[in-house]
């Protein structure tokens, strides 16, 4: 399991498409933002990799400036094969 927290400044005319397309990348949930486009998003994926992709993934959407990572966990134990 991984669980990755993130902050993503988006353009703030942009922010409600942004908004929309983070909430349709699979293990992203949005749980602030503000009016000027600032977001603090969590990424939770079964494989430490696919968060990373998804990191990638959210700042190729349009409307986003940036995203940093801020926190990672990534438990091993919790993965079956």
């Amino acid at each position: 399991m991984s669980i990755s927290g993130l902050v993503v400044h988006a353009r703030s005319e942009k922010l409600a498409g942004v908004k929309t397309a983070l909430e349709a990348l699979e293990g992203v949930e949005i749980h602030a933002a503000n009016e000027d486009g600032r977001l603090v998003v969590t990424v939770d994926q079964l494989v430490n990799n696919e968060a990373a992709d998804t990191l990638f993934k959210i700042r190729e959407v349009d409307g986003v400036i940036d995203a940093a990572l801020v926190y990672n966990y990534f438990d091993e134990d919790t993965v079956k094969a």
